[in-house]
């Protein structure tokens, strides 16, 4: 190896660092750059406090803490709600909207009150490339069994109710003939929970099952 090139990973400094700014972009769409060193608390949402969140950016640890919990929890049809995590770990709130099963798509969040609620955890990474299609069957029937009783709720949630979740209940949605396309199923959605977004390999894949429905 080249000494010059050891001399100068020996003579390195901090201090030497291009100085950076970090773009910090919310499911609502809203946005705020960062710049290197800074220290202070930011709204995410100025203009609507409902969904406000105030975080904190630290120059020491170098990420950004959410210091206030989503709590938002949406019936997108009758006794079938989605949400965030914080929600599933919310007692209150799930005995409110009389919660008894309770459908997690997460990949570390644990089944929080399993003497409580009926649970199924399908082990999913918010990842285009992940296959959920393959996982549809077991959590349709999931679904199913929940609301059958009409005295029960379903709960489905993943880490923020955004892309995760809101793929299985608009692919539950077509497949009960809820909705009739993946376009009316979203929008749907969509009028419940504004800041739903599959990401782009979902949307393949559920453009795909709306296919499989119609044939």
């Amino acid at each position: 190896m080249n000494s010059n090139f050891l001399d100068e990973i020996a003579s390195f400094t901090r201090s030497s660092l291009k100085k950076s700014s970090t773009k910090i972009s919310y499911a609502n769409g809203r946005q705020f750059v960062v710049k290197e060193g800074e220290e202070k608390e930011v709204k995410s949402n100025d203009d609507d406090q409902s969904n406000s969140s105030i975080v904190y950016w630290s120059n020491k640890c170098g990420f950004l803490v959410d210091l206030v919990p989503d709590l938002s929890i949406d019936e997108i049809i009758p006794r079938l709600f989605l949400s965030g995590d914080d929600v599933a770990t919310n007692l209150d709130i799930l005995n409110s909207k009389k919660i008894t099963h309770i459908l997690n798509l997460t990949s570390n969040i644990s089944n929080k009150f399993e003497s409580l609620f009926k649970y199924k955890k399908i082990l999913i990474y918010d990842l285009p490339s992940e296959d959920i299609l393959s996982h549809f069957e077991e959590a349709f029937e999931f679904i199913d069994n929940g609301l059958k009783d009409k005295n029960r709720s379903v709960l489905v949630h993943c880490n923020a109710g955004v892309s995760r979740s809101c793929s299985f209940v608009i692919g539950y949605l077509m497949n009960k003939k809820i909705a009739i396309s993946y376009s009316q199923a979203i929008q749907m959605v969509k009028s419940k929970r504004s800041k739903v977004c599959p990401n782009q390999g979902f949307v393949k894949q559920l453009i795909s099952f709306e296919a499989q429905m119609n044939e």
